[in-house]
């Protein structure tokens, strides 16, 4: 009954004035400071290997600080080796209190006043422990520091802040409580069971020695080399390696940040999964993040970026079928309600393949992330039966696939121009099953996660290709319409509660190219992009209108696209998880994936599938 009503309300639709938003802000008290860390959002600044003050000549750590002040951080974390050369108290307050005491509370040091509470979280280094008293312990850090005295007797120690968990190891040999994860240590013991409590959205693991490094001093640490994805860790940041290095391990980033101020190292072989190595100049990073994204900076002294990376909850929710945050290539055979699904965090192995069997001829396939586990649940939506409309009908990961337990939501009619446009319209990480009226350009968006309340907006007009798209770059979609006769894209931002006073527009693409809009530079931004036809002995082409080159049109990017006539279908998605949509095409002809990485420049075929098949995307 409740359905049918549904059903008639969409009919007969009257639109309603835009309601308000509910914010997703997420609290949680610090163990480390008195003052209010419940913010939905937090900025911080990086260092690492940076306690070398009045180098002959020049000052990198403090230009390095002046940069870091600069920004204005709700605090500063390190990754160690705080007090060369040698740990010692004698050097301590002109290594870190002469640069960042106004961060620092409580500081009795002669350089200027404390803060008033702390916003300095250090680890130790291997430099940091070459100064011992009777019990072996470094003295000069341990009285210097106020930190959280639990488990680590301030070694190692957690805080919260805003949105983010903090987990900050001491990786030396000298640790009392271990760093080895096999046989379990002490140390290894806490961060599992700690990560495990966690209830933050982001979990992030500090240490000095780098698990991962391609750099020429020290290299990859494999005594570190815990299993902190498993454990519920989004990021890795270390260093040890005065380099700085991004690299991306089945999906978790790993960050080597040691240019904090003391001598730059070079590079050897990289290692795998790395994606950007730097070591010219010093700098530090510069981190912030809300409760749905992450986004990491790495700046010089001089103000030059070097990298970008944004990390999103819930950044594939239509293809991820493994929660690796990386797409993976699958189809959904109508004839026979089959959807195949390799997974990217085996390589796409056959051997690892997934099988569902859902849907029957005349379903369209709706994946999305309906539950918000961060897998992909197979999902139709039913053409009318009678007086009942279409139905979205949804196989959910988080009930076991169970057949008994399938849920279903209105989607409209198909005689009206109602198309489906899954995306994620209130920010929670859940997909939101709505659809575009044709007809009449009303956007009808039921909210997760209970799909009973409804947002209904007008944007776009007969002709129009809607288009679903984080513009903005604030974790939900934004409401948009590609024209193709004017190449005009509009967008109505969700930061501005998809306000008609605030739309975004771009001009961008004919009427015979075919939009396909999604992060193609990794700065948390869908960028306009269409693949235009093939002319002459070119083959058709993706081209992109980057907004990390403020949309500049001397700027784009072009990718080939293969050839219609053999079947190539646009398949965009992030395969090789390092946070860039790769412009990947679905030969249709031979079943065949081809998937140029944004990772490394190369490609990756892959058969899966077969012609009458629809490649999920």
């Amino acid at each position: 009954m409740k359905a049918a009503v549904l059903a008639t309300i969409l009919a007969s639709l009257v639109v309603l004035a835009p309601k308000g938003f509910a914010e997703d802000a997420s609290s949680g008290g610090s163990r480390a400071r008195p003052l209010d860390s419940g913010s939905a959002s937090v900025r911080f600044a990086v260092i690492g290997d940076y306690g070398i003050a009045g180098q002959p000549g020049a000052d990198p750590e403090g230009d390095v600080a002046n940069l870091v002040e600069g920004w204005s951080p709700d605090f500063i974390v390190t990754v160690g080796d705080d007090n060369y050369p040698s740990g010692a108290a004698s050097t301590i307050d002109a290594n870190i209190g002469q640069y960042y005491h106004d961060f620092i509370f409580p500081y009795t040091g002669q350089y200027g006043p404390a803060a008033d509470a702390n916003r300095f979280f250090p680890t130790l280094g291997n430099h940091d422990w070459y100064t011992l008293d009777a019990q072996g312990m470094p003295y000069p850090y341990l009285d210097f520091f106020t930190l959280p005295a639990v488990p680590g007797e301030e070694r190692y120690y957690e805080f919260e802040w805003g949105p983010a968990h903090f987990f900050v190891l001491d990786s030396d040999s000298h640790e009392p409580d271990g760093i080895t994860d096999t046989p379990p240590s002490t140390q290894a013991q806490w961060l599992q069971a700690a990560l495990a409590a966690s209830t933050s959205p982001w979990n992030l693991v500090l240490m000095h020695h780098a698990p991962y490094s391609s750099g020429s001093g020290h290299g990859s640490i494999v005594t570190m080399q815990w299993p902190f994805q498993a454990w519920g860790a989004d990021a890795v940041l270390a260093g040890h390696d005065h380099t700085y290095e991004r690299i991306i391990k089945a999906g978790l980033p790993y960050f080597v940040n040691g240019l904090g101020g003391a001598s730059r190292y070079g590079f050897v072989t990289p290692v795998q999964g790395s994606m950007v190595r730097y070591s010219s100049d010093w700098g530090a990073m510069l981190v912030q993040a809300n409760s749905l994204q992450m986004t990491f900076q790495f700046i010089t002294r001089t103000g030059v970026l070097v990298d970008t990376y944004v990390l999103k909850k819930y950044p594939n929710l239509h293809s991820d079928n493994d929660g690796d945050r990386a797409s993976d290539p699958s189809y959904f055979h109508a004839a026979t309600g089959l959807w195949g699904m390799l997974k990217s965090s085996a390589g796409f192995a056959y051997s690892s393949a997934q099988f569902r069997t859902w849907g029957q001829t005349g379903d369209t396939a709706t994946p999305g992330d309906y539950d918000g586990d961060g897998l992909m649940d197979p999902t139709v939506r039913r053409p009318p039966v009678g007086a009942q409309s279409a139905a979205y009908l949804m196989l959910l990961s988080s009930t076991g696939n169970d057949y008994g337990l399938v849920r279903t939501v209105p989607a409209g009619w198909p005689a009206l121009g109602d198309v489906p446009v899954v995306g994620d319209y209130n920010g929670d990480g859940i997909s939101d099953p709505a659809i575009w009226r044709g007809n009449t350009g009303v956007w009808i968006i039921p909210l997760s996660p209970a799909f009973s309340t409804y947002r209904f907006k007008s944007w776009g007009q007969v002709g129009d290709q809607p288009i679903e798209a984080d513009v903005d770059g604030d974790g939900q979609s934004d409401i948009g319409y590609f024209r193709p006769s004017t190449g005009v894209w509009g967008f109505l931002l969700s930061s501005q509660a998809y306000s008609y006073g605030s739309p975004q527009f771009f001009s961008w693409g004919s009427p015979a190219d075919t939009p396909v809009m999604a992060d193609y530079d990794g700065d948390g931004k869908a960028d306009p992009a269409v693949v235009i036809p093939p002319a002459g002995a070119q083959s058709q082409a993706y081209r992109i209108l980057l907004s990390s080159k403020g949309y500049d049109t001397a700027q784009t990017m072009t990718v080939p696209a293969g050839w219609p006539g053999l079947g190539d279908t646009p398949v965009p998605g992030d395969y090789d998880g390092d946070g860039k949509v790769d412009a990947a095409i679905w030969r249709s002809s031979t079943g065949v994936w081809i998937i140029p990485l944004s990772s490394n420049g190369s490609y990756l075929f892959k058969a899966w599938g077969a012609s009458g098949d629809q490649p999920l995307k």
